[in-house]
Order: C-alpha cells, then structure tokens, then sequence
C-alpha cells in the first residue's frame, strides 16, 4: 500500500515522466518498511534492451529523510533467473533527476523484479522507471 495519505504516492507516479519534480504526486512511496518487492509481470515474454532508474523523490538524496536502495533481476518462462545489477545499488549520493542506466539485453522476459530497502524515516520509494 502506498503511505497513509490518499492524495500522493502513486505507483503510477513511477511512470508520468517527471524526474525533476520535488512534489508529492511524482514519485512512489511505501506505507511498508525493511525490504520489499516490486514487480513487473509481463502476459508475453518481452525482449527487454534496458532498465533506467530515478531513485531520487524528493531532494537530493543525501540530504533527504526519504531513500531506497535497489537490486533488480528479470525471470523467464522457462526458469532462468539473471541478475541485472551487481548486488544493492547504492543511491546515497544521487541527485535530482539523475537516472541509472542498466543494460539488460535479454529476450523472453516474464518478470521484472526489483527488491528495495528503506534507508532512511519513510518506506520504501521510487521515482522513475
């Protein structure tokens, strides 16, 4: 569920193409702390080239008191599992706007799953994928 609050938070947030923005209605935010998934299955495996990420919500990120550190893998149809990140991305030092570019380049895609933990006050959060 989003944070207790009916007006912001929205995982369609992740979505509407606002990487700059410091308001409360762009960007995803958790009412769950600790570690948590979030993920994207697909009807039809999907050849997927790239995933680019905006962790930033709010203000810069170390100087905020909302922050998720990240880790995505893809699952196929047929059983595979390839991680897309070397482990926990660290989001500390990133800054408004600011997108992490990862190459994936892999075909028959099922899920996209990503596994986020709260690093700072707020639950888990994101702004962009």
């Amino acid at each position: 569920p989003v944070y207790a609050n009916t007006n912001y938070y929205y995982m369609s947030y992740l979505f509407d193409d606002n990487p700059l923005s410091t308001e409360h209605t762009s960007y995803w935010l958790t009412q769950s702390d600790g570690k948590q998934t979030l993920e994207f299955i697909f009807t039809t495996p999907q050849n997927v080239e790239r995933i680019r990420v905006c962790a930033t919500n709010f203000k810069d990120n170390n100087d905020t008191d909302r922050r998720s550190n990240y880790s995505i893998e893809c699952l196929s149809n047929s059983g595979w599992r390839r991680e897309i990140t070397d482990g926990i991305v660290d989001t500390s030092n990133d800054k408004l706007g600011y997108f992490h570019e990862h190459v994936v380049r892999v075909m028959g895609v099922l899920v996209v799953k990503f596994t986020l933990t709260q690093e700072k006050s707020y639950g888990v959060t994101l702004k962009a994928v």
